[in-house]
């Protein structure tokens, strides 16, 4: 093999070295910033990382859809999945919506959540305990 190809057979390694080092940074950084597993906690005052945790159900799931305009002035659809939860906190019982609930262009993701969170389901809800009707809903499994 010549010293070109070694060099590029190195080089290759040390680009796939790196990309499985980002990879792993990035994953370890959502697992130790929980806040980020959470819908609804933009423009929140507190730091729901510390907010209380109790187990809520959901209340109504279901896809929602929206006619944008995109570049060209091309029609296009956006998805997104849309959730109600209750949950009780501090003695009294809350419903709430997610704040951010974010479009998407992809039926597929959006429906995604909304198969992860049939209505009935459980989920992990974190509160203020300051402000109890403030919260945020974990994303993923209620376990």
């Amino acid at each position: 093999m010549s010293s070109t190809n070694q060099l590029f057979v190195y080089f290759g390694l040390i680009l796939a070295f790196l990309a499985v080092l980002i990879l792993f940074i990035g994953t370890w950084v959502r697992k130790m910033n929980p806040e980020n597993q959470f819908v609804g906690t933009r423009n929140l005052k507190g730091n729901p990382t510390y907010w209380k945790v109790v187990k809520g159900k959901i209340v109504e799931s279901r896809l929602e859809f929206k006619n944008a305009s995109g570049l060209m002035n091309r029609s296009k659809r956006l998805y997104r999945a849309h959730f109600e939860y209750d949950y009780k906190a501090l003695g009294r019982e809350f419903r709430n919506t997610p704040l951010n609930q974010t479009w998407t262009p992809s039926k597929e993701n959006a429906q995604n959540f909304v198969d992860m969170h049939p209505k009935g389901s459980e989920v992990i809800v974190r509160f203020n305990p300051d402000n109890p009707d403030q919260s945020a809903m974990q994303l993923g499994t209620s376990e």
